[in-house]
């Protein structure tokens, strides 16, 4: 996935800004977005979006519920 490029001068410094806001994320809610990135590279769009429902609904039983709606608000 791309989202943004950059130029080579100025990629180690966005790599660890990004990497940065990772790490401020939840572990619980970031685990799960990775796990459905993996699981649903060959899989159809239905079935990666269920995958990606679930996630979110796991996140709110898990208690991240206000975190992951704060990060959401304030984008990446």
């Amino acid at each position: 996935m791309i989202n943004q490029v950059v130029a080579h001068d100025e990629l180690m410094k966005f790599t660890l800004d990004m990497a940065g806001k990772v790490c401020r994320r939840s572990r619980f809610a970031v685990a799960r977005a990775k796990g459905v990135m993996n699981a649903s590279t060959d899989r159809a769009l239905s079935d990666a979006c269920a995958m990606e429902t679930d996630a979110f609904t796991a996140c709110f039983e898990a208690g991240d519920q206000k975190e992951g709606m704060q990060t959401f608000l304030e984008g990446v």
